[in-house]
């Protein structure tokens, strides 16, 4: 393969059947649909810029997307998050992997990462809260973390969401926060197991160690 391509690689660069024998052969690895070179670090600007190939860069990347990018996710998710701000007029191609709302946000919310938009860990520590229906143990996990690489505490967290103004799902935000409080202070210094993805086909998994917390990662089945 041409050492000079990108650092992330999609079938615009190359034909996906070369890829994909180049990933059987140990050259690359996946960056969720995209691939990178095997000497390329892993990174926050790698796994944002595999997110060019779906969606325009005016779209922000968002919640678990960004939780994602941000490190704290060991898997991409299944459908990945967009924010839209309300001037961006900016609409991909409709996918059952697309997510994408509308939400003002402010220029202090938003990182720049492989040339791709996407919500500081602040901020996207806050949506997870906000909007996801469940508090699992996914989020028991992520929200801490993105507090951790914010500068602050799950106290200090709670008191930046009590003190936001004319925020929808505020309430809801704190509720779920005080779930995962209670998740962290129980499995603080034990393992959390999160399954991010499971192949719904095959049930197969297994778990992986990242910051001394196991995630369940996909394993396909033998055939």
């Amino acid at each position: 393969m041409n050492p000079r391509l990108s650092a992330v690689l999609s079938s615009h660069d190359l034909p996906a059947a070369e890829l994909q024998a180049a990933r059987l052969d140990g050259e690359v690895y996946c960056v969720d649909e995209c691939f990178s070179p095997i000497d390329e670090i892993d990174d926050a600007a790698h796994r944002a810029g595999s997110l060019r190939t779906l969606v325009p860069r005016r779209l922000i990347a968002a919640r678990e997307t960004a939780a994602w990018v941000h490190g704290v996710l060991i898997n991409p998710p299944v459908v990945h998050h967009f924010w839209s701000n309300h001037d961006a007029r900016a609409r991909p191609n409709p996918s059952p992997r697309l997510d994408v709302r509308e939400l003002v946000l402010l220029p202090s919310d938003i990182v720049i990462l492989g040339g791709m938009q996407v919500t500081t860990p602040l901020r996207t520590a806050i949506d997870i809260l906000r909007f996801t229906e469940h508090v699992g143990r996914r989020e028991s996990a992520a929200v801490p973390l993105l507090s951790e690489q914010s500068g602050l505490s799950l106290r200090e967290l709670r008191e930046h969401i009590l003190a936001l103004k004319k925020t929808p799902g505020k309430h809801k935000a704190l509720a779920a926060l005080a779930l995962v409080r209670e998740g962290h202070e129980h499995l603080s210094g034990h393992t959390i197991d999160v399954v991010d993805r499971v192949d719904a086909s095959n049930r197969i998994e297994h778990s992986v160690e990242v910051r001394g917390v196991a995630h369940l990662e996909d394993e396909p089945a033998d055939s």
